[in-house]
């Protein structure tokens, strides 16, 4: 699926984790190492860039979602982006519990294998 709009699975990836802790830092302290879970600075300065949150990051406060969609660099083009607003609408009214949300949101072990 993610070949079918032109994005490759590793950025694929990195934007979901990267979504994921924007949402989560609404509710919690900005702490991107922690929330990515990510011992190795490379990895996260290079995810920070990647993400657009750099800023954030060197500020210490937590972005909204649609600054971080606006500089965030793995998903591009209108298309997309309205379908990745669209599903964050969605997601946004539904009544699941912040727990239900959280664990469907986790990174999974692959992800960890990954960065």
């Amino acid at each position: 699926m993610c070949n079918t709009v032109g994005l490759g699975a590793k950025a694929s990836l990195d934007f979901g984790r990267l979504c994921r802790i924007v949402q989560l830092a609404r509710e919690e302290e900005w702490d991107p190492a922690n929330l990515l879970e990510v011992a190795d600075a490379r990895t996260l300065t290079r995810l920070l860039r990647d993400g657009g949150l750099t800023e954030a990051h060197r500020t210490r406060r937590a972005p909204v979602m649609e600054a971080f969609l606006v500089g965030q660099r793995l998903v591009t083009g209108p298309a997309n982006l309205r379908a990745v607003r669209c599903h964050l609408r969605a997601v946004a009214t539904t009544a699941a519990p912040r727990e239900v949300l959280r664990a469907a949101l986790a990174p999974t072990p692959a992800d960890r294998l990954a960065s």
